[in-house]
């Protein structure tokens, strides 16, 4: 059974329709400093989602490091957190899809906030799919936010507000 990327045939059909007037209203001029400190893990089992996401955190100078799935993404966590690596101590955001064959957003959320290294992650969870997020759910695992895809200016307000907040957490660090 072959699962349909639903971004991929979307992309396909309409191209990149990213709204580029709409994200020169958000003002990252003040992020260029902690931007270039921070590391942010994107989880989707679409490439082109993950590779949309990556640009435009790129484009901010943070690192991105993309990952398939939630297992995928844990089994990353965790590498980090044994090797005491310096990603993890610059992580600053986790963006997750909600809806991942292996495991899915909800449920790696969820084993984020059972590991101790990991509990404080900021964690973002995003899905193409308007309206079929549970809040409930979303509250429960203890999700920091919820993100519509394929908008740019929502994902780079979102993100400038956790590394606004993370900046703190890295001089602490010393990092």
């Amino acid at each position: 059974m072959e699962i349909l990327d639903v971004e991929k045939v979307l992309y396909e059909i309409g191209g990149d329709n990213t709204d580029d007037s709409e994200v020169a209203l958000v003002d990252t001029t003040d992020l260029a400093d902690v931007a270039k400190r921070c590391h942010v893990l994107v989880v989707d089992d679409s490439s082109v989602a993950r590779n949309q996401v990556k640009r435009v955190l790129e484009k901010l100078g943070i690192k991105v490091t993309l990952c398939h799935d939630g297992r995928a993404a844990l089994r990353q966590l965790e590498a980090w957190a044994d090797s005491n690596a310096e990603e993890l101590q610059r992580l600053a955001i986790v963006i997750s899809d909600v809806e991942m064959p292996e495991m899915d957003g909800y449920t790696l959320t969820s084993e984020i906030r059972k590991h101790e290294k990991f509990k404080k992650l900021i964690v973002l969870l995003h899905t193409s799919l308007s309206g079929v997020f549970d809040s409930s759910l979303l509250e429960h695992v203890a999700a920091d936010g919820f993100l519509a895809k394929f908008d740019e200016a929502e994902l780079l307000t979102a993100v400038k507000t956790q590394i606004e907040k993370f900046s703190v957490t890295l001089d602490e660090r010393g990092l």
